[in-house]
C-alpha cells in the first residue's frame, strides 16, 4: 500500500532485499540490545537500506 502511495507521489521507492542470513547478520551487528528475532530482522533490513545510501527510510509505527 505505501509503495503505491509513494510512487504515485513521484518518489523513487527502493526496497530492501528479501530476508536472508546476511539480513540477520546485519541485524545482530547493529542491534544495541539483545532482542527477539523479528526486531533483529527489521534492524538488518534498515541496515541494508543504509548501505544502499537511500535518502529517507519510511518506517511506520
Amino acid at each position: 500500500m505505501f509503495n503505491a502511495i509513494f510512487k504515485e507521489l513521484g518518489f523513487n521507492v527502493i526496497l530492501s532485499e528479501p530476508s536472508s542470513e546476511e539480513t540477520v547478520r546485519l541485524g545482530q551487528q547493529y542491534a544495541l540490545d539483545e532482542t527477539c528475532y523479528p526486531v533483529k530482522l527489521i534492524t538488518g533490513h534498515m541496515a541494508e537500506l543504509v548501505v544502499k545510501k537511500v535518502d529517507y527510510i519510511f518506517f511506520p509505527y
